[in-house]
């Protein structure tokens, strides 16, 4: 099918198809050198970046939380308030105090007296707590822990949002009158975490020292699952949690059910201790190159559709004089050809080389068929004089044919008489003894008779082939059938002379015969 289509459409076709192939190579290399450029910028920088950033934030936060709790646990005026009567106008003041740290970012603010177990918040007196309240007992380890600053995230009393508390033991860590502190909400972190993304379903979440999970934007990690230790994805297991817990910071990867790869980067918080984890899908990733290559597919199908016009215009004039040579060999092929009718040379090129050739072509054709056209009378009047010959030679030809065949009947009534000859001169052979030895040299004359009739046969059967030349042997034939007959009259009459007298009368007739060309 390709053999039958045009030069043009060949070369186009070609080209659209080389330039194609040439492009979806490019563009292949071009995704797989973008895909590798981003995967080593979202591992390398990116992700890294990112998470860094992340624990930055919540670095200062946390950091944040215990310089106001430090402030609010070394304050004298509290301390005073403490250990003193609490009255309405002072406690009025605390309150007050409190809530000015409220508007820094924190959730809540605390103050507890040791002495008397009363929790105080930005709100006011809140409740005392009691060693048999399981819920209390953050205050009674922060006591007996002798840190100065301690963090312990349980869900808060006033709103059940998980709690980061940053407790501070106010006067000696081993006889502390009270503890001061603030709390971050760790629902508010979670929401925030889900802003930082590196990718569409990318999660940002808080894990602690053991693993225990803090803040997520999904809160069934949080309430339900609460350590990575209970993730349920067998490769994070195997392949994530020790060295998760192991390392300050670092990049893992492992699959999930789906066989989809993962990404992991993680870093801690020193001020807390805690670590921020960011995962995402790789296969995210690439839905960056999405726009990359479908501008690549517009390009190459507008630069296909470029070179197809270009090709096109350029095939045309290229085309253009071997594209008339062909249709000038139609006309001549169809019989209505104007040989007076050139190719316009153009160019020097091999398509200018073919017109000229083919221009020479049509004059000497021209001109042969002039110098046929000048011949054409002659020739015409040559034919009608070869048709009047023929027509003779047809006439000829056929009277010849006829004296042929009566030629032939006068050899067969010859042949008839020379048996009746022969019968003659058999009856005189037994009736005169006298003239045996006529009769031996009669029987040899017959012989040569019989053969001169037989030569007379072929010359009638050659005079019927030969046409023109058989007239003359015809006549000869005559004469010698006459002289037979002549002799045959003769032999009848002198049939009783003596012996002697008919050899030598036949002696005489063979010599006249001879002289006629037997």
């Amino acid at each position: 099918m390709f053999r039958n289509l045009r030069i043009k459409t060949k070369v186009t076709i070609l080209a659209a198809f080389i330039f194609t192939f040439l492009m979806a190579i490019s563009i292949f290399v071009s995704i797989k050198i973008s895909f590798d450029i981003i995967h080593d910028r979202v591992e390398s920088h990116e992700a890294p970046a990112s998470v860094k950033y992340i624990a930055e934030v919540f670095d200062k936060k946390i950091t944040k939380a215990i310089a106001l709790g430090k402030i609010i646990g070394d304050n004298p005026f509290v301390y005073d308030w403490l250990q003193k009567e609490r009255t309405e106008e002072t406690t009025a003041t605390i309150t007050e105090y409190s809530q000015k740290f409220i508007e820094e970012g924190l959730s809540i603010t605390f103050i507890v007296s040791d002495k008397t177990l009363d929790l105080y918040t930005q709100d006011g007196f809140f409740k005392t707590l009691s060693k048999d309240v399981a819920r209390d007992s953050w205050y009674f380890d922060a006591v007996s822990s002798r840190k100065k600053v301690a963090i312990n995230i349980q869900p808060s009393e006033t709103s059940d949002e998980l709690t980061a508390y940053v407790n501070v033991l106010m006067g000696d860590v081993n006889q502390p009158f009270g503890v001061a502190g603030v709390g971050i909400s760790l629902t508010d972190v979670s929401r925030e975490l889900a802003k930082f993304k590196i990718s569409e379903s990318s999660v940002a979440y808080l894990i602690t020292e053991d693993g225990g999970i803090k803040a997520h934007p999904d809160k069934k990690y949080v309430v339900e699952i609460r350590n990575i230790k209970n993730i349920p994805e067998p490769n994070y297991k195997k392949n994530v949690v020790d060295e998760l817990l192991r390392n300050d910071s670092g990049l893992l990867k492992y699959k999930d059910k789906n066989g989809d790869e993962k990404m992991l980067v993680f870093t801690s918080i020193p001020s807390a201790g805690w670590k921020v984890v960011i995962e995402a899908p790789e296969k995210e990733f690439d839905k960056g190159l999405n726009k990359i290559v479908v501008t690549n597919g517009i390009v190459l199908i507008g630069f296909v559709l470029f070179i197809v016009l270009v090709l096109n215009f350029m095939m045309r004039v290229i085309l253009k004089p071997i594209n008339e040579t062909v249709t000038t060999l139609e006309d001549i092929s169809e019989g209505e050809g104007d040989l007076t009718k050139r190719i316009k040379v153009s160019s020097g090129d091999e398509a200018g080389l073919l017109s000229a050739s083919f221009n020479k072509f049509v004059d000497k054709l021209q001109q042969m068929i002039t110098r046929i056209a000048e011949h054409t009378d002659y020739v015409g009047d040559s034919s009608d004089d070869l048709e009047g010959i023929a027509t003779t030679l047809v006439e000829n030809s056929q009277e010849n044919t006829q004296n042929s065949q009566k030629a032939a009947a006068a050899a067969k009534d010859m042949s008839r008489s020379i048996g009746a000859i022969s019968t003659t001169l058999q009856t005189a052979s037994d009736n005169v003894s006298q003239i045996a030895a006529a009769t031996e040299q009669m029987k040899a004359t017959i012989a040569e008779i019989a053969s001169r009739s037989a030569n007379a046969r072929e010359i009638t059967g050659e005079a019927v082939m030969l046409g023109g030349d058989s007239s003359g042997q015809i006549e000869a034939l005559g004469r010698s059938v006459m002289d037979i007959g002549k002799w045959q009259g003769s032999c009848k009459y002198n049939r009783y002379f003596r012996a002697d007298q008919f050899t030598g009368s036949q002696r005489n007739h063979r010599g006249r015969q001879g002289g006629r060309g037997w």
